[in-house]
């Protein structure tokens, strides 16, 4: 492992990872899911799951977003 990173999925709790939806952070959702760093299968977070509501208003803003053109 570079010496630069710095596993602290060892010392730390797992976070809670929100979701973002319009530029807002949601924690709710329908259960959870943890997440682990492969490299060393420790837990590292834990995902809210989105419910058909939050995936409705998450599809809602991406077709209000705007289009920006893609960098070269």
């Amino acid at each position: 492992m570079n010496a630069a990173i710095r596993d602290v999925s060892a010392t730390s709790v797992p976070r809670t990872i929100p979701h973002i939806v319009g530029g807002e952070r949601i924690v709710a959702g329908a259960g959870e899911g943890a997440v682990f760093n492969p490299a060393t299968g420790r837990q590292t977070g834990i995902l809210p799951l989105a419910d058909a509501a939050l995936v409705d208003r998450a599809v809602a803003a991406a077709r209000c977003a705007p289009i920006l053109p893609r960098r070269a």
